[in-house]
């Protein structure tokens, strides 16, 4: 015969396994959520890896920008016949180094950035993106043009970044060419330093902060605005890669915020895109 107490007695022990199972339970799904979107985001970063990686337009578009900006660079040496101290200021990741091995490692660990870039950064061993030694040595060697490397790398990696700049035999690959991130990742005052002695006549990267600091912390939309309006520097001074992969593109669709989750940012990405009218006739 059951009584209130030993009634009680099974209810509460089964209360207390429910619990623990859902204490235990709790973990094991939070944990598989932060895989999921981790998975999320490590898709996003495979698919532009490999289009930087496997794509033969991606080779194309480097071939393509550095053969115009040659051109377009001797239009401005022609034009400057007799002037001195002419100056070429690029950037380097993804602009004239080729980082997506370093991409490729953290897809295949299931690891996003910083982790592992200081290890890669310390190999030294980032090749050049296509064409850009040619157009490099043609600039120093051929035009006399003095070639300026500004880099948002940390300046604790000096040495390998110029170990790698030598073993690809860049030109003029010295300290007092390779300007490094300090404190700011702004390259104005930077770029202020190489003005101050030379006459600046073509800038190229993979970011519009690569150009201007007007660009800076700029909100998709405003950053399009100003391409707009500055459209006739593209293409003169200004020189353009591509780099499907990382820069303020992206970051400015997460309003610069480093902090937010995966799933988060893939709700913005998603709230960016533009897609059609279907019921628009």
């Amino acid at each position: 015969m059951l009584t209130r107490g030993n009634f009680r007695a099974p209810v509460i022990r089964s209360l207390l396994i429910i619990m623990v199972i859902i204490i235990i339970a709790i973990p094991q799904l939070n944990c598989q959520n932060s895989q999921s979107q981790s998975k999320t985001e490590l898709e996003q970063l495979l698919i532009a890896t490999l289009w930087f990686q496997t794509s033969a337009e991606a080779r194309a578009c480097y071939y393509q920008a550095f053969r115009y900006a040659k051109e377009k660079l001797d239009e401005i040496v022609e034009s400057k016949e007799h002037a001195q101290n002419l100056a070429v200021i690029v950037d380097l990741d993804e602009t004239v180094l080729d980082n997506s091995p370093y991409f490729a490692e953290l897809i295949k660990r299931d690891i996003m950035y910083p982790h592992l870039w200081n290890e890669w950064v310390n190999l030294s061993n980032a090749k050049a993106t296509p064409g850009a030694r040619e157009f490099l040595h043609y600039a120093a060697h051929q035009k006399n043009i003095n070639i300026f490397y500004i880099t948002n790398r940390s300046e604790k990696s000096r040495h390998e970044t110029l170990k790698n700049l030598q073993r690809l035999q860049f030109p003029h690959a010295t300290d007092e060419h390779l300007l490094m991130k300090i404190k700011d990742s702004d390259k104005e005052l930077r770029r202020q330093i190489v003005e101050n002695d030379y006459e600046v006549v073509m800038l190229l990267g993979d970011n519009l902060n690569d150009f201007s600091s007007v660009f800076r912390n700029k909100s998709a939309e405003r950053r399009c605005a100003l391409v707009d309006s500055l459209q006739d520097q593209f293409g003169q001074e200004y020189m353009i890669l591509p780099n499907p992969i990382y820069g303020d593109w992206l970051d400015s669709i997460f309003n610069f915020i480093n902090n937010m989750s995966p799933d988060e940012k893939y709700q913005k990405m998603i709230r960016a895109l533009k897609s059609f009218d279907q019921t628009n006739n």
